[in-house]
């Protein structure tokens, strides 16, 4: 399991789960954010845009997006990518355009993205891949294992679609504690909230059902697994 990350380590010096090319090798590095800005200052223009992914509901866009900078950007809360191949990486794991910043806008966007959309979602344009009709806040489509081999730690929350049934929660709860016994909240995005910001914490409510999943069957579980490495 990673180290965990101290709350108190320069910002600068943290390491973040990083979709970039090194070497000519493109994969997902642990860089501080110097070891990013030297990359990108070696990088010609397209090639040296910065992307970041917000773990918690598993959507990309623009580090500077107003929504996402309204949330903490910890390396236990976002992935990023560096240029056309991080943004590549970014889609191939499994994240979906920001509904606020609309990465899928950008200049290029489907020519760099085009053929992984095709082939991992069936999805034929960009309108079709950014529609949240066709692909909701779901982080459970992201390689959280890998990314928490490079975190070491989980984010607070997730945003998962509203309604799951019993099985679907169980896999997913299952999921995270093989990583951690910390396990997040979980909740929906709420499109009816007057706030505004698709991640202000006003929006992260528990349904009914949700609630009564999560009584059902995630304490019960963590209660179990507390219990047992108290003996242990």
């Amino acid at each position: 399991m990673a180290e965990k990350l101290s709350s108190s380590e320069n910002i600068f010096s943290r390491r973040f789960a990083t979709y970039a090319t090194i070497d000519g090798h493109t994969g997902l590095y642990p860089l501080s954010l110097r070891e990013i800005n030297s990359i990108r200052k070696d990088s010609p223009n397209t090639a040296s845009t910065l992307w970041s992914g917000r773990l918690s509901t598993g959507v990309f866009g623009s580090p500077h997006c107003e929504s996402g900078n309204k949330a903490p950007k910890g390396p236990d809360q976002v992935v990023l990518g560096i240029g056309n191949k991080g943004l590549q990486g970014l889609v191939e794991a499994g994240f979906t355009p920001c509904p606020d910043c609309n990465p899928e806008e950008t200049p290029g966007f489907w020519n760099v993205t085009g053929d992984v959309i095709r082939q991992r979602w069936g999805l034929l344009t960009e309108e079709a891949y950014a529609d949240k009709d066709n692909l909701p806040f779901d982080p459970r489509r992201l390689p959280l294992e890998e990314i928490f081999a490079v975190t070491g730690k989980l984010p607070d929350r997730f945003y998962l679609p509203e309604l799951l049934d019993e099985y679907e929660v169980q896999d997913f709860r299952e999921r995270l504690l093989k990583l951690s016994d910390q396990l997040p909240d979980l909740g929906y995005f709420n499109f009816d909230s007057p706030e505004t910001g698709y991640l202000s914490p006003f929006k992260f409510e528990d349904s009914v059902e949700m609630q009564e999943l999560k009584e059902k069957i995630w304490t019960p579980f963590l209660e179990e697994v507390q219990e047992q490495r108290a003996w242990n």
